[in-house]
């Protein structure tokens, strides 16, 4: 499967940027290769919520939704959810010290894509939090912009979200009985 995605994205890159010296093609190629498959299932997913989330917003701006909007920042994952994750993750382990690169290869991308719920309930932490402190619009376009930027901080959104999954952060920061409003 890597071999096939190799050549295929060695075809795509000369023909993309024929400018290019073959051993720079090389590299990207070598660099893309390994989370090509999962980045793809990752930005499909993501423009696919991001249009339904656009879509509803538009929806209700023109009073036209018939369903409430719903709370993102109230997001909630089922509780089973994150064994896709970890059993892609074991699937990329087993594959690494088996030495079965395919597995590997498998694994990785697969949680690439399973760590999608994480990271938008990642956010959903992010937002709650930020709620409480003044300047709040500012400091999400803060964490907005470096996301788009930084493609590590990614990976950290989505660890917040798994442990949110896991401990519960969101209900920790709620005083018991207080509900806050949306955001």
């Amino acid at each position: 499967m890597e071999t096939v995605v190799s050549r295929s994205l060695g075809n795509t890159v000369a023909v993309m940027w024929p400018q290019l010296q073959e051993g720079n093609q090389a590299a990207i190629v070598s660099m893309l290769t390994p989370v090509i498959p999962g980045g793809v299932g990752l930005v499909w997913t993501l423009v696919t919520v991001l249009n339904g989330a656009l879509a509803q917003g538009l929806l209700v701006r023109m009073e036209r939704n018939l369903r409430p909007p719903p709370s993102y920042s109230k997001l909630v994952l089922p509780d089973w959810i994150s064994w896709f994750l970890v059993g892609a993750a074991a699937l990329a382990l087993v594959g690494s010290l088996a030495g079965f690169g395919q597995l590997e290869y498998l694994g990785r991308n697969l949680v690439i894509i399973f760590a999608m719920p994480f990271f938008l309930l990642g956010l959903a932490v992010a937002h709650a939090m930020v709620r409480r402190l003044p300047m709040a619009g500012m400091l999400l376009a803060v964490l907005y912009v470096v996301l788009v930027l930084s493609s590590g901080v990614l990976f950290v959104v989505a660890g917040v979200g798994l442990i949110e999954q896991w401990v519960g952060i969101r209900r920790r920061l709620t005083a018991p009985g207080k509900d806050q409003e949306d955001q």
